[in-house]
């Protein structure tokens, strides 16, 4: 007898979510049965569920052993989308450092690691000289929370060794000026195939000042975003960055982002696999795909 309550676990946080509504929908337009479900809830019974679908779960980063525990626990009860392998190797961005040595090329990175005793010069030492702006930010992150953006190269060290003095893993990184001119360009793929792709113009970071918090996915704050015809270059870096994934063929979703460099070819800003916003009001199919997508999963585990 099957006891299983819902189809689908929309696993979300407290906060605003503007893809919701739509994947919701389309979940329904399948036959699908689904409810939200926040990741921090520990009355949720992920048996319930058939499929356990990551999506907003945008506050992991301060609690990203919880998280990835509670995503552990709806594995061995339900089927997690993605992967758990993938969310433990994705929620840290020392991934970039392995894509990298497969030949991805990825932005720049000065990479310290964290330490008590970690120094200011330390964090220096990992910089290679000529890069002028910098952007620090923490390993485990998202949605801006924590990065700094400065021309002031003391602040840059001075900030990262806190940063890695608290248990921080950090990345250091040349600000690309074309982030103001051509912006940052974003392609989602579903299921394995290309759907979309948005470019957020103009950077979100105010320069000197740390970003203290999250930065909601498409609110107005995290910057402009429009429609985008990728070029074939870009097509090409995220195909190779998806290429260069371990257990790829198993991804519900992605989202790589794209900065060109001063050249203007593209390099790999972040491929995000746990909880990317996919911008689905960009595209009038994307919602039903990734709900088609889903609904093949859960009629192939019952």
């Amino acid at each position: 007898m099957d006891t299983r309550t819902y189809d689908v676990a929309y696993v979300t946080y407290e906060g605003k979510d503007g893809d919701r509504p739509a994947v919701m929908a389309a979940l329904g337009r399948q036959g699908l049965t689904a409810s939200t479900v926040r990741w921090s809830d520990d009355g949720t019974d992920w048996a319930g569920f058939r499929v356990v679908l990551v999506r907003s779960a945008w506050d992991y980063p301060a609690f990203r052993e919880d998280f990835l525990e509670r995503m552990r626990k709806a594995d061995q009860q339900s089927l997690l989308l993605n992967p758990l392998s993938v969310l433990e190797w994705n929620t840290d961005k020392r991934y970039l450092r392995v894509l990298g040595s497969r030949g991805v090329p990825v932005v720049p990175t000065g990479w310290l690691a964290a330490g008590p005793d970690v120094t200011a010069a330390d964090a220096a030492a990992a910089v290679p000289h000529g890069w002028q702006d910098l952007v620090v930010k923490p390993s485990v992150g998202a949605g801006g929370r924590h990065c700094l953006l400065t021309g002031d190269r003391e602040r840059a060290w001075t900030y990262a060794a806190q940063l890695a003095r608290r248990g921080a893993h950090v990345l250091i990184q040349p600000y690309l000026a074309a982030v103001d001119g051509e912006g940052e360009t974003s392609l989602v793929y579903i299921g394995g195939a290309y759907s979309h792709a948005v470019r957020r113009s103009h950077s979100y970071l105010a320069p000197g000042v740390p970003v203290p918090g999250l930065l909601v996915p498409g609110e107005a704050e995290a910057g402009r975003v429009d429609t985008h015809e990728p070029s074939e270059g870009q097509r090409e870096v995220a195909e190779a960055a998806l290429a260069a994934i371990r257990g790829a063929a198993d991804l519900t979703y992605a989202r790589i982002d794209l900065i060109p460099d001063a050249a203007g070819r593209p390099l790999l800003a972040e491929v995000e696999l746990t909880e990317p916003f996919l911008f689905l009001n960009f595209s009038p199919t994307a919602a039903d795909l990734l709900a088609r997508t889903v609904a093949r999963t859960v009629a192939a585990s019952r």
